[in-house]
């Protein structure tokens, strides 16, 4: 821009007509705002963010162009860097050894039931015995503010041997005894009575005097609570990642790193639904590669010099399916979005 001029000085004409040559050249060497945003959609430090996401229906740069975000998985990351391995000032080069961690939630498996055994009471509390049932896994040690497992149960289909129902045709109240071959019959004893009656398995409803830590979630109690100390439970299942069932279809991020050079090498990979909620299936998966990263190294004051080594990771699917976002650690003041890690 051209300096204020004094009202005693006098601008001649053909230092106007440079002036607007100066500001034409200008203009084309500088394209206007839309343009920069056109040759640079993907700086995202110039797009509405929340919590680290691209909000909702953000600018990619064109004219009347927007992303649905709503929909999309939100995947929380965080790096660490265990190991370098070795540095290669020639090649500039380095390797190390890198644990990924990914959060997400998952709405296609909020309602998953897992099957579960665990070692139980009886309502005496004087023996130990081993039990099965599945059911939806709400909480679980270390997340939501609880030290024990909790699952909701169906009282009409998680009955075992020992538990005390109540027969819903009938009326009465007993232990069951044992289960026919085709587990469709029940063989219960009646309350106080030493006679046995066969029942029907569908006409029975599981009562919450079967162990200490069963108690109903709703008016009717056709839903049960049951808490399981990290001690007693014995194992749970989770839902098949590898070759997932079409009626759950779990979500599966997919992401590289952009400056690798050749293959990684896989040392632990593992994923595990911590929990369900309202939302879906909080989701955890774990990574420990090895691998080589390209990156220009600064050798001016070498050998006292400095290298900012850098590990780039990127999504493989659009910002309308996938989000991620950087959690916050040690040395990291807040989160941001992946695509600037």
């Amino acid at each position: 821009p051209t300096p204020p001029h004094h009202p005693s000085m006098a601008v001649p004409a053909d230092a106007d007509a440079a002036c607007g040559r100066v500001k034409a050249k200008r203009s084309r060497r500088l394209p206007p705002e839309p343009l920069l945003r056109q040759t640079a959609p993907a700086r995202i430090t110039r797009l509405p963010l929340s919590d680290g996401y691209f909000a909702k229906d953000h600018d990619c740069g064109r004219k009347k162009h927007f992303v649905e975000t709503n929909n999309a998985i939100k995947v929380k990351t965080r790096f660490n860097v265990t190991k370098i391995i070795s540095i290669d000032q020639k090649g500039e080069s380095f390797s190390a050894r890198v644990s990924v961690h990914l959060y997400w939630v998952d709405p296609a498996l909020r309602h998953f039931k897992t099957h579960f055994r665990y070692r139980a009471r009886t309502a005496d509390g004087k023996d130990l015995v081993v039990r099965e049932r599945k059911g939806w896994l709400l909480k679980s040690p270390g997340h939501c503010k609880s030290d024990v497992y909790e699952f909701a149960i169906d009282a009409a289909e998680n009955l075992c041997v020992g538990d005390w129902v109540e027969c819903t045709s009938t009326g009465d109240v007993g232990r069951i005894r044992s289960f026919d071959e085709d587990n469709e019959m029940a063989v219960l004893e009646p309350d106080g009575s030493s006679a046995t009656k066969v029942v029907e398995r569908c006409h029975l409803r599981l009562k919450s005097e079967s162990e200490p830590n069963l108690v109903p979630d709703d008016k009717d109690g056709s839903i049960m609570r049951l808490q399981v100390p990290p001690g007693l439970l014995l194992s749970r299942t989770q839902p098949d990642w590898t070759t997932p069932d079409h009626s759950l279809q779990p979500f599966k991020p997919r992401w590289s790193f952009y400056n690798q050079l050749g293959a990684y090498d896989e040392f632990a990979h593992s994923v595990n639904l911590l929990y369900s909620s309202d939302r879906g299936g909080h989701v955890y998966e774990r990574y420990v590669v090895q691998a080589s990263f390209a990156e220009e190294l600064e050798l001016e004051r070498f050998p006292f010099d400095r290298q900012l080594l850098r590990i780039e990771f990127v999504a493989d699917e659009p910002m309308e399916k996938v989000q991620y976002s950087l959690l916050p650690g040690p040395g990291q003041e807040s989160a941001r979005n992946g695509a600037d890690a």
